[in-house]
């Protein structure tokens, strides 16, 4: 009752429990609802400017991924819109490129884009990649065609070798399948950490955990449970919520009752390492910023932004660390046969506490100065 009074006391441990997490969930489920990144912004820089190269920018316009939304005069004015985030990137048709590309000389169309955003830089990259290399042999083809030559020998000439591409695990290329879960629980960890950090330390940076102990008759372990049982409580309506948001969004692998099993075991075990975390730091702010970092970690050593096989082994026994590692394995379908493993260390991280109970109920006693 101690803490319902005080979640009900302060809005912003209700607001943070229920109402970021649904905001990150409605947030993920809305950018990535398209399946991709679509009508991201460039700029063209046209200092040949013939019918060809309006031709090529119309092409890039019409290209789903890609939208010219700004025209500049030189590369120096293109670079600052880019630094000023106006665009993503841009490309630059040099003079006389169109003359070059009709007498079969070497012809080059430099383009820049932003990779700081490694998942946009990387669409652009590809969009332009592909976009360019189509309309750089299409005065070619229209040259062989004007000559007489067959569109079958053109075609070949052109295109000597065809690409049949069968993406793996992905085969559609959606990002809102494979995306939007894995983020969600990402923010969901971190929330989950960050909230039961304040809910702890807070106690002793107010001095007020004597009188939390006292509650619970000086046992730190009936406190800690007393304390994060409301926290548990929320943090898995929100849980059951996402299930059934997410099953509907994109499709979740696996039955709607294991996914709520496992995301009761990420909410404990989120909880029970941010427990242990400030018990070995003891200074909030400290151990909060701690947190923050382990959770953003996450989005890379979970394998959603980078695959953790080609990372040095380090980094992939380094992931076995996060509990978001364990979760997004079991989540992606996992059989038990393989999984178990992964079940049992979701369970080991409740441990941890107990590891430095003692040190948390002296530092508790003790008001922070």
């Amino acid at each position: 009752m101690r803490e319902v009074e005080q979640i009900a006391r302060h809005p912003i441990l209700w607001v943070t429990t229920l109402c970021v997490p649904l905001f990150s969930l409605l947030f993920m489920d809305t950018i990535f609802s398209s399946g991709g990144m679509n009508d991201l912004s460039i700029g063209v820089i046209d200092c040949d400017n013939t019918p060809t190269t309006r031709a090529i920018t119309r092409t890039l316009d019409s290209s789903p991924t890609l939208h010219i939304s700004h025209y500049y005069t030189s590369t120096s004015e293109a670079l600052e819109g880019l630094r000023r985030c106006e665009i993503y990137g841009f490309v630059e048709f040099p003079e006389r490129i169109t003359e070059a590309m009709m007498m079969g000389t070497e012809a080059t169309i430099p383009y820049y884009y932003h990779y700081a955003l490694m998942s946009v830089g990387g669409e652009i990259a590809a969009a332009l990649r592909t976009t360019l290399t189509l309309a750089s042999i299409e005065p070619i083809a229209e040259v062989a065609t004007a000559l007489g030559v067959p569109t079958e020998h053109i075609t070949t000439f052109l295109e000597p070798i065809g690409v049949d591409i069968h993406p793996l695990g992905n085969p559609t290329l959606n990002y809102h399948k494979w995306l939007t879960a894995p983020f969600f629980y990402i923010m969901f960890q971190i929330v989950v950490l960050l909230v039961t950090l304040y809910s702890v330390g807070s106690e002793r940076t107010r001095g007020r955990g004597g009188e939390w102990l006292e509650c619970a008759r000086g046992d730190m372990l009936c406190a800690l449970m007393g304390k994060l049982l409301p926290y548990t409580l929320s943090f898995f309506a929100v849980g059951l919520v996402a299930v059934w948001v997410l099953d509907k969004s994109v499709g979740l692998a696996g039955a709607l009752w294991w996914h709520a099993v496992l995301t009761l075991l990420l909410i404990t075990a989120s909880q029970a390492l941010a427990i242990f975390v400030y018990s070995l730091v003891l200074i909030l702010g400290i151990s909060m910023s701690f947190a923050s970092m382990i959770g953003s970690l996450g989005a890379t050593l979970s394998g959603v932004t980078f695959p953790l096989r080609s990372m040095y082994p380090i980094f992939d026994n380094l992931a076995l660390a996060l509990p978001v590692r364990h979760f997004m394995i079991l989540s992606e379908g996992e059989s038990w046969s393989s999984g178990w493993v992964h079940i049992v260390i979701l369970l080991a991280f409740g441990l941890l506490p107990l590891i430095t109970l003692r040190r948390l109920q002296h530092a508790i006693a003790t008001p922070e100065r």
